[in-house]
């Protein structure tokens, strides 16, 4: 029928389901696919199997493939929203330069207003290439760069505000994090904002869960502010595992710039004990 037809030539679709719409790819099923599904297809809509009676040919059988998001596109506009927000907080611009900028952006957000709301849970387990937000992904070895959460505010490439940090499994239970935090982000002038350094401990800290294969929730996190970590100068963040007693995690960490501590950590996880936190 043409309909198949037209498939084979064309085999990306969107579908609708409920509330939902995503692409997905129309894939044929083969013999022995075919063999598991047409006994539930004739079971649930009778008139299949006479249909079949009634033909030779055999009558195809079509399934749709969800697509995993190509996030390229994502990526490459959170970046240039980065951009962006440094240009705002750090240049200087006529009025009507921020008029027109105002303009434009709005018109943007309406634009992507108008769309499907995401879910987290979809997007990281589909940016990771897990089946299930909270189930991690096996771990890097030592040496090798962790992306504990790509869409995260801590330094998720898929965030539009993150700020610029990398993360690497430097141990078997300890994370070294290198970041160079841009003026956006000061609280007094020229020094990170303190809930800022506070951020990325708590992001690096989730980042030694996941090398370690637990799968955790923040319960406490102390940072001790010990002095100024510069702007525009590369910092160094590190955290470990310290201690282990069931379910209970502790995590310490510090961070320092040009060898000098500016700050020290220590943090509290729960260790989940299934994946819906029962």
């Amino acid at each position: 029928p043409e309909w198949y037809l037209n498939l084979v030539a064309a085999p990306r679709v969107h579908v609708r389901f409920g509330d939902e719409l995503y692409e997905a790819d129309a894939v044929t099923a083969g013999a022995a696919e075919r063999g598991q599904l047409w006994p539930h297809l004739v079971e649930r809509y009778p008139m299949f199997e006479e249909y079949q009676r009634t033909t030779a040919r055999e009558i195809p059988l079509v399934r749709l493939a969800r697509r995993a998001p190509d996030f390229a596109a994502l990526e490459e506009a959170a970046a240039a929203m980065r951009r962006l927000n440094r240009a705002v907080t750090g240049r200087r611009a006529t009025d009507e330069q921020w008029r027109a900028l105002a303009g434009s952006v709005t018109q943007l957000a309406e634009q992507l207003e108008a769309g499907q709301r995401r879910s987290k849970h979809e997007d990281m387990a589909q940016a990771l290439r897990i089946d299930h937000a909270l189930a991690p992904p096996e771990p890097p070895a030592v040496g090798e760069v962790v992306e504990f959460d790509p869409l995260g505010a801590g330094g998720g490439r898929l965030h539009p505000a993150s700020p610029d940090v990398r993360f690497v499994r430097d141990g078997e239970s300890s994370v070294v994090a290198t970041a160079v935090i841009d003026g956006m982000y000061q609280g007094p002038p020229d020094r990170v904002h303190g809930g800022v350094v506070a951020l990325v401990f708590d992001e690096l800290m989730g980042a030694v869960n996941r090398v370690t294969g637990r799968r955790a929730f923040t319960a406490r996190l102390t940072v001790n502010l010990r002095a100024a970590a510069p702007i525009d100068t590369e910092l160094t963040f590190r955290a470990w595992v310290d201690s282990v007693d069931g379910r209970k995690i502790i995590i310490r960490g510090e961070g320092r710039s040009a060898g000098e501590l500016f700050a020290d950590a220590d943090g509290l996880f729960i260790e989940m004990a299934s994946l819906d936190g029962a």
